[in-house]
């Protein structure tokens, strides 16, 4: 869909007119026309106005994105308290748990936020530095994500698996290094997550994805050279994988 078809599906939309929408640009009837006919282009502050006028992006008139946003949507926000340390037998949304705000969708019903710390839950996507959205409860399903700790004197929570195996209640890690915790009369269920704001990676991050990239292909450039000098070719080389990887099969079966 081009420009002008963009505009003019966007302008009956909201049910008005090509005047109307001249009127709001300031400009003349026939100028606005040869937008929606493509005889002409809008400059970039009359894209932004429109993009205000009919609730949407610039990049949407555009074409730069498929799928129209429709700003005048947007689901109101409120704000939830980030927990820091919590202390035992202190009211969990105490003042002085409280280190900082943050605005959510009021439709998730949440009722606090935390900062995610470490990798225990790394396997369900749930990273260092997210941060967890949380809705109150101390009664957890089996198969939610909580927020827990040993209630018995400063903590921060962390986040595990609800899981009840066996009659026994458990906190699990989605990393299989980390050990299951059983849940026990000191533990505190402080509520369970209900959504993930992610936050975007470091260029630490990136780095370190790259040191490893760049490491091991230089594993493989030694030895495709050592295959080479061999006088291997690469069918040669995948056929010896192949043997190589069924022979360590069956010896772990073993």
């Amino acid at each position: 869909m081009d420009v002008g078809k963009r505009l003019k599906k966007l302008r009956e939309r909201k049910g008005v007119n090509q005047e109307e929408v001249a009127n709001y640009l300031g400009l003349k009837r026939s100028t606005y026309t040869r937008y929606e006919t493509n005889s002409s282009e809008a400059d970039y502050k009359s894209l932004r106005t429109l993009a205000d006028f009919f609730g949407t992006s610039v990049d949407y008139i555009l074409g730069r994105m498929e799928r129209d946003i429709d700003l005048r949507a947007a689901k109101p926000l409120e704000r939830v308290p980030i927990l820091g340390t919590i202390k035992a037998g202190i009211p969990l949304l105490a003042d002085e748990h409280i280190e900082g705000e943050i605005a959510v969708p009021d439709e998730l019903h949440a009722d606090f936020a935390l900062h995610v710390s470490g990798d225990s839950m790394s396997w369900a996507g749930i990273s260092d530095g997210d941060i967890a959205i949380l809705r109150q409860t101390d009664t957890p399903r089996p198969g939610m994500i909580v927020a827990a700790g040993m209630d018995d004197g400063e903590w921060r929570a962390t986040l595990k698996f609800y899981v009840v195996e066996g009659g026994q209640a458990w906190l699990r890690a989605a990393n299989p290094y980390y050990e299951d915790l059983p849940v026990g009369p000191h533990t505190r269920i402080l509520g369970y997550v209900v959504s993930i704001q992610k936050q975007p990676p470091s260029l630490q991050d990136y780095r370190s994805i790259l040191a490893v990239k760049e490491d091991r292909d230089t594993q493989w450039e030694g030895a495709i050279e050592k295959a080479t000098q061999a006088g291997l070719s690469g069918v040669e080389v995948e056929k010896m994988v192949e043997v190589m990887a069924k022979v360590a099969k069956s010896s772990a079966v073993r």
